[in-house]
């Protein structure tokens, strides 16, 4: 496969799955792996974690340390091929969830299987995301902001950024336009974790960049920037760090090949999922519709207007001229 994307995509960043060095991990450390949960929790946290390099490092070493693995072969060689699946050497690059398989026969052959599987998500995450959620009094605005505008999914990996953010401070200003964001509680982190990080901001805010590298490789704001936009007064996600394919209206964007997962996905063609929906949005305008004379007005003439443009579209369904219901 590396010798392919290489001369297909050249541009193309070829990373290993971690599901991969985790299963190596079990199958060459033995006990040590299989019989201490502290030290699989300390080797999760490496492989899965965005971390800078000076972290990275000095969380192997304290790794390979303390448990006398330096001479490991296994582990010599995953850390020799470090660039190939740290997180921390690959940060400048967008990273998405490939399927992992273990040849190119077995890809091909699962290909299609991968793409019903990935729509019907699509199709469950978009079903999530419709429903109404119950909304916490203590948002701050940038994550009211995020709860509008992102699929239920992205929401929850925003909320642990902000979760994340409660716990920094804004320690100092400097002369440009850089701050310096710090753990409130630094004895209480690793000894290798990183309790300062450096963010800029960019055209007076228009965009924002954190040495951490979280929105450079998935695409979510990090903690640090999170906590400063709520320092600074910022109410919204700044546009530049809005990526479409998080959001709510994702599907507005699809190319004319794909266009046909908007109206005719499992989701749209379910008579249950329709139902819901506009029972919940006709209770929310009945209660709108009643605040006044004005509002009942408003709301009873888009009614009528609604049921002239149903009623050939109706017919023509009873008349056997539109299959689809």
């Amino acid at each position: 496969m590396r010798a392919a994307l290489e001369i297909e995509m050249p541009e193309t960043t070829h990373l290993w799955c971690k599901w991969h060095v985790l299963r190596k991990a079990q199958e060459s450390l033995g006990p040590v792996y299989t019989q201490s949960g502290v030290f699989r929790d300390r080797f999760y946290k490496v492989i899965n974690e965005m971390l800078t390099v000076d972290e990275f490092e000095k969380a192997w070493d304290d790794l390979i340390d303390e448990y006398d693995l330096r001479k490991n072969t296994f582990m010599v060689r995953t850390y020799e091929a470090r660039h190939m699946w740290a997180k921390t050497y690959s940060k400048d690059k967008f990273c998405l969830h490939v399927e992992r398989n273990s040849s190119m026969n077995h890809f091909v052959e699962q290909y299609n299987i991968m793409l019903q599987n990935r729509a019907m998500e699509e199709d469950t995450e978009e079903h999530k995301t419709k429903q109404v959620k119950k909304l916490s009094k203590y948002m701050w605005p940038v994550e009211y902001h995020a709860y509008k505008i992102y699929t239920c999914a992205t929401y929850n990996l925003f909320c642990r950024e902000i979760d994340k953010a409660s716990r920094y401070v804004i320690a100092r200003n400097s002369a440009g336009p850089l701050y310096e964001v710090c753990h409130a509680y630094p004895e209480k982190r690793e000894r290798w974790a990183r309790v300062k990080f450096q963010v800029a901001v960019i055209a007076d805010g228009e965009s924002y960049t954190c040495e951490c590298g979280l929105y450079t490789h998935f695409g979510i704001l990090c903690c640090h920037v999170i906590r400063l936009l709520n320092f600074l007064g910022v109410n919204e996600i700044p546009k530049a760090h809005i990526m479409k394919r998080w959001t709510k209206d994702a599907r507005d964007v699809l190319p004319p090949h794909l266009a046909f997962y908007q109206k005719d996905s499992p989701t749209m063609q379910s008579r249950t999922f329709r139902n819901r929906v506009l029972v919940q949005n006709s209770l929310d305008l009945a209660v709108k519709g009643d605040t006044n004379i004005d509002t009942y007005e408003i709301v009873m003439k888009h009614i009528a207007a609604a049921n002239k443009e149903l009623e050939p579209i109706i017919a023509a369904a009873h008349t056997g001229h539109r299959t689809r219901v």
